[in-house]
């Protein structure tokens, strides 16, 4: 009987190449991270990565999109009930049980991406801030809990940073964006 330990740390690894690989606006694992801290921010990305795939690549129809991260999100609360599919799963259950990770931010960014695949324009600034509250939000709050960090003010202060980060990402990719027909900015 194989090693269950050896198959997360395989995915770990292979969610360490994919954060290291993938091409993002900024580095996912720098090194200035702590190593213990990188496997962890990597299966976050591998999380984060597999939706955002779900949600923006493929020929599937919209409808399809949108079963897809459904499953995703009752895999989520799966994995956090111990019930894992694959290696992956067992790795993200680690990172979650081990950090005392909010599995609720997760699936916030999964509402964020059924939100990518369900509304192209936004009417006005403040539909644009809540989009923010759960596509960027979440990811400096998983953050913030790695470190063992919870509390008012640093969820607060990290919220505003995110925002203000995913902001300028809009701005940044705001022909990506209009090329999938996705407008952000009021």
């Amino acid at each position: 009987m194989e090693n269950p330990k050896l198959n997360i740390e395989s995915a770990y690894k292979s969610s360490l190449n994919l954060a290291k690989s993938h091409y993002e606006n900024f580095p996912v694992v720098s090194f200035l991270i702590p190593k213990d801290q990188q496997k962890h921010i990597a299966i976050i990305y591998w999380f984060a990565r597999t939706a955002d795939n779900i949600a923006d690549e493929g020929n599937i129809t919209n409808e399809e999109r949108i079963n897809k991260l459904d499953e995703l999100t009752e895999r989520v609360k799966f994995i956090s009930e111990g019930n894992c599919q694959n290696d992956f799963d067992s790795a993200l259950l680690n990172t979650i049980k081990t950090k005392n990770l909010s599995p609720e931010c997760l699936i916030n960014l999964l509402f964020a991406f059924k939100q990518d695949v369900t509304k192209k324009r936004y009417e006005n600034f403040e539909e644009v801030l809540n989009y923010c509250k759960n596509s960027a939000n979440p990811i400096g709050r998983l953050i913030l809990e790695l470190n063992n960090i919870r509390n008012e003010d640093a969820f607060y202060f990290s919220d505003k940073i995110c925002t203000a980060l995913q902001l300028t990402n809009f701005i940044q990719d705001i022909e990506i964006d209009y090329k999938k027909g996705r407008i952000y900015l009021p």
